[in-house]
């Protein structure tokens, strides 16, 4: 994300907080789509003895986001004050206003467009995790796990506590796919880091 900031910041240096915007705007539609996954998944989820309160924390931990991203996009259209003082300052805020001119302009429809493209490619995020789990011979975890498991693993993932989540991904599947009835240890760990691999050969 910091990259593509970056590239897009270098190629329009008077609309650098512009192109930060819309990387954030893309990373926080991901992860509002990946939220409603897993919160979804947990309200089919019959919670192991004992972690009925992990499982309530977590619903209310994930529908801040579901709510927040909404609030964000009219926050963006309304263009509070504070976000023009704090860009007025920066000597950004044509940048901002340009930006915020088009956003008003797209229609509610295009947002729903997005949000379904996003799920496709969370969708497809999944089932490569489920590849990776087949490769490695695992094939007595019903699929039903994975599809509670995986996106609050990738979740997970997306908070920046290491570079590509690597160590964060390993430890939050192990923990997760116990707390789903799964007694190996090693098989979250050892599916995360396939999957990894696997994603980061592809983007080469």
């Amino acid at each position: 994300d910091l990259s593509r900031m970056m590239f897009l910041g270098g190629h329009e240096p008077q609309r650098k907080l512009a192109a930060a915007v819309t990387v954030i705007l893309d990373k926080a539609i991901a992860l509002w789509v990946l939220c409603g996954i897993g919160f979804a998944a947990l309200w089919g989820y019959q919670p192991l003895s004992g972690a009925e309160g992990w499982v309530a924390t977590l619903k209310i931990i994930l529908a801040v986001p579901l709510l927040g991203v909404p609030l964000a996009l009219v926050l963006l259209h309304v263009l509070p004050s504070v976000l023009t003082a704090v860009a007025s300052r920066t000597g950004q805020l044509e940048s901002l206003l340009s930006l915020k001119e088009p956003l008003s302009r797209l229609p509610a429809s295009l947002y729903a467009r997005i949000a379904l493209l996003n799920l496709l490619a969370q969708a497809l995020v999944n089932v490569n995790f489920l590849c990776c789990a087949f490769a490695l011979g695992v094939f007595h975890v019903p699929v039903g796990i994975y599809l509670k498991v995986v996106p609050l693993g990738f979740i997970a993932l997306a908070l920046p506590f290491s570079i590509a989540g690597l160590g964060v991904g390993q430890l939050a599947f192990a923990r997760l796919f116990e707390l789903y009835g799964v007694t190996e240890p090693a098989l979250g760990g050892n599916v995360s880091t396939l999957h990894i691999a696997v994603w980061g050969i592809f983007a080469l």
